[in-house]
């Protein structure tokens, strides 16, 4: 096993040094699971934490938050292979927050409706419609969603792409057909008003919310900005989440959109579909959105060894 787990370890792209100490971390823990009479396979949170208990006697705050870490990378080792199926030292970081506890999700139905009840009488409220349809159903950050280029749109496919950035994988996601005419329409007819408009105030700017400098060429090249003529469209989603925060207290931001959208997708799609939709570089990361381990994870931590 040790000599498998080494050449998959290489194949990860990990550092020989790196490779001992992971290698050696194993080591340790399978030897305190032989004497709990433990098998490595049937671990769960609750033997974890056991562990972390039992290293706290003479190991250092970050010896113990490094040999945590690297249980994560033998699991998914295990999980690479066959052995198990999740990892259950996701989530679990000694001596600090447990990385990512999320809080209760949005029901689909209620971002459906919100949606649905977004008014879009001016050019405005209809870019902001649009926009929130990519935050509802495409699941997409509000940095992927300021990088936005008219080039990534192909709506005769009815597709998305998202360009991959730090933690995020670039991906193309499918459009819902209602969005594909809201965006053709956005594209046609009120975001060239909208250039328009900035470009005939061009050498009126004196003060208020507008930017000091208007660069138009800037702007034709990003799907979404402001009426004022400013690239950065996060004022425009602050003042988007207070709209919809009066109409549904559960919408405060775009971060529990996604996580709620993510979490709808892991009902009904195989979890790395949904880690490719969601962008997530490790298929960890996704893990922790299913809501039956988030609740284990929260139930132990409180259980057995409050990390906090």
């Amino acid at each position: 096993m040790r000599k498998e787990y080494e050449s998959w370890l290489k194949a990860q792209g990990y550092k020989t040094s790196t490779i001992t100490q992971l290698v050696r971390h194993k080591a340790e823990f399978t030897t305190w699971l032989g004497a709990q009479d433990i098998g490595q396979e049937k671990a769960s949170y609750k033997e974890i934490l056991q562990y972390i208990k039992h290293l706290n006697f003479s190991n250092t705050n970050n010896q113990v938050r490094r040999k945590t870490g690297n249980l994560r990378t033998y699991y998914r080792y295990l999980i690479a292979i066959g052995k198990i199926t999740h990892n259950p030292a996701i989530g679990i970081h000694p001596k600090g927050k447990p990385k990512m506890i999320l809080g209760n999700f949005i029901k689909r139905d209620t971002l459906e409706k919100v949606y649905q009840s977004y008014p879009n009488k001016t050019p405005g409220k209809q870019r902001n419609k649009v926009m929130l349809g990519i935050l509802i159903y495409q699941g997409i950050t509000t940095a992927e969603l300021q990088r936005l280029t008219p080039k990534d749109l192909d709506l005769q496919k009815g597709n998305i792409y998202i360009t991959g950035f730090g933690k995020t994988n670039g991906r193309t996601l499918r459009l819902e057909a209602f969005q594909i005419l809201e965006l053709q329409h956005y594209l046609d007819v009120i975001r060239l008003q909208m250039l328009k408009n900035i470009k005939g105030e061009y050498y009126k700017i004196t003060s208020g919310r507008k930017p000091n400098k208007i660069n138009v060429e800037t702007l034709k090249n990003q799907l979404f900005f402001s009426e004022s003529g400013s690239e950065n469209i996060r004022p425009v989603l602050l003042h988007l989440f207070r709209e919809l925060k009066k109409q549904d207290s559960q919408i405060r931001n775009a971060t529990g959109i996604r996580q709620s959208t993510i979490a709808h997708w892991l009902k009904s799609k195989d979890l790395r579909e949904v880690q490719y939709l969601a962008g997530h570089r490790y298929v960890s990361t996704t893990e922790r959105y299913q809501e039956k381990d988030l609740e284990a994870l929260q139930n132990a931590l409180q259980k057995y060894y409050p990390l906090t």
